[in-house]
């Protein structure tokens, strides 16, 4: 059996696996506004260095999902309506996940089977549609 220490310790020095897109879109509020102190905060705390987030901001920045007025933790950061869309699906996903949790939305049992055939001649349109299925 583990002890609570060794736990701590292995779960401090797994590898952090959340990407860093959907790390900075989570951590906006309501009005899409990141604290950038908090941002970095976080991140450190999650095993992000500082390089790897100012790296994805300027990723998100020049993707047209967020504008970054100032440097480092002085920063303003706000997301645009293209960062606010991107995290939408998300954030439906980590609410229904909640209600669920908290048996406020329970599961009615039954599994749903989706199937498509869109011809090699549509190949662009098929793999949209499989991109969105794997994403749901």
């Amino acid at each position: 059996m583990v002890g609570p220490a060794a736990a701590h310790d292995e779960w401090v020095h797994r590898r952090v696996t959340t990407p860093t897109r959907a790390f900075v879109l989570g951590l906006a509020d309501d009005d899409g506004l990141l604290d950038a102190g908090a941002l970095y905060d976080a991140a450190d705390a999650a095993g992000f260095t500082a390089t790897t987030m100012r790296l994805a901001l300027m990723r998100l920045r020049d993707a047209g999902a967020l504008t970054v007025d100032g440097r480092g933790r002085n920063a303003s950061i706000r997301l645009t309506e293209r960062g606010r869309a991107d995290r939408s699906p998300d954030l439906a996903w980590v609410a229904a996940a909640y209600r669920l949790d908290a048996g406020l939305d329970p599961w009615d049992h039954m599994w749903h089977l989706v199937s498509f055939e869109i011809p090699e001649t549509q190949r662009a349109a098929r793999d949209a549609v499989r991109a969105r299925i794997v994403d749901l």
